[in-house]
């Protein structure tokens, strides 16, 4: 009975882990997320540099 308990258990632990993001995963997405920020940025930049002209 109590061999049947940890089997379950070990299983639902084997569920989970499965699941978890890697490093390699989450710093993928990183780095997707900061290049998207830095294209935006840049766009907001050449935006604002755009409005400074255009205003005078």
């Amino acid at each position: 009975m109590n061999e049947d308990k940890i089997i379950q258990k070990l299983s639902e632990h084997d569920e989970k882990l499965s699941e978890l993001v890697t490093k390699k995963d989450f710093s993928d997405f990183k780095n997707q997320i900061l290049t998207t920020h830095d294209e935006i940025i840049t766009i907001l930049n050449k935006l604002d540099d755009e409005r400074i002209f255009t205003s005078s």
